[in-house]
């Protein structure tokens, strides 16, 4: 239930194509304890379907609305399940709250899958201005 340790045995239940694993270990140590570091781990639990962990992800919204990390692992989610408006709409929600190189990377990826380069490149150049 400890963050640290439930992060890195998720990570290598990832790394082995343990998503349901890592899924479980992520959303009980949630329920424990509330860390932001998990919850960006949630993302890459998805399996086949990400519908069940965004539906989990959405309940968890509701007790923290303002986690720029739960709205960037949302849009990831959906990203996953090609819910390009709800990934949108989740991650720029992320980004209001906090920008960060990881969420305009994401946003950037998102808008070369929706055939928007220039958009991308916008949120590409931003990324690299917050990494530097």
């Amino acid at each position: 239930v400890d963050s640290a340790i439930a992060a890195t045995a998720a990570r290598y239940h990832l790394a082995l194509g343990g998503t349901a694993e890592a899924q479980a270990i992520v959303e009980n140590a949630l329920e424990a304890a509330w860390d932001a570091g998990l919850v960006a781990l949630y993302a890459d639990c998805a399996g086949a379907s990400a519908v069940p962990l965004i539906e989990r992800a959405e309940k968890w919204l509701r007790a923290h609305a303002r986690d720029p990390a739960l709205l960037l692992a949302l849009g990831k989610l959906c990203m996953h399940q090609a819910l390009w408006g709800k990934a949108q709409s989740y991650i720029e929600a992320s980004l209001a709250l906090e920008p960060t190189h990881e969420g305009h990377m994401t946003l950037a990826a998102l808008m070369e899958t929706l055939g928007k380069p220039q958009e991308a490149g916008r949120h590409f150049r931003r990324s690299a201005e917050l990494a530097g």
